[in-house]
C-alpha cells in the first residue's frame, strides 16, 4: 500500500482519550486515528446503527460462523472492557465500513458493515486500492 501511496486512516466514535488507548494497545500510529464521538461522519456515510442490526442479525451469526468460532473466542478472551467502552451506550451498536477515497477525495470503493463481523473482503479493498 506504501508504493502505491495509499494512506490508512481510522474513525472511531469515542473521545481522543480512548483513541490514544486503543492505538498504544495496538501499536496504531496515532497521526491516523480520527475521533468523531458524534458520529457525523458515520451518519454522512449512512453507516448502520441499532442493536437490532448489530446482535440480532441473521448476517452477524453468518460472519461469525464463517470467520470460525476459535478466532470470536480468541477475540472475545482478549476483549478489554475498559479500551472500547463507549462513552454513550448506544454508540456500542455503531457498525462501522471501510472506505476507499481517490486523490480526489471521491469514494472509489465502499463498504457498509451489516452486522457485527461483516467486514469488507480484503482482495476487493486491495485491488481499489492498489490498482
Amino acid at each position: 500500500m506504501d508504493r502505491a501511496g495509499v494512506r490508512l486512516v481510522c474513525v472511531g466514535v469515542g473521545p481522543p482519550e480512548s483513541a490514544a488507548k486503543f492505538c498504544d494497545s495496538l501499536g496504531f500510529p496515532k497521526d491516523a486515528m480520527f475521533c468523531d464521538p458524534d458520529r457525523n461522519l458515520y451518519k454522512q456515510l449512512s453507516l448502520h446503527s441499532g442493536v437490532g442490526r448489530t446482535l440480532f442479525s441473521p448476517k452477524t451469526f453468518t460472519s461469525v460462523f464463517r470467520r470460525g468460532m476459535d478466532t470470536f473466542r480468541k477475540a472475545m478472551k482478549n476483549y478489554d472492557k475498559s479500551l472500547l467502552k463507549p462513552p454513550q451506550q448506544d454508540m456500542a451498536w455503531q457498525q462501522g465500513g471501510l472506505f476507499v477515497f481517490d486523490d480526489k477525495k471521491q469514494i472509489v470503493y465502499s463498504h457498509q458493515d451489516q452486522a457485527t463481523a461483516d467486514h469488507a473482503p480484503m482482495p476487493e479493498v486491495m485491488n481499489a486500492c492498489c490498482s
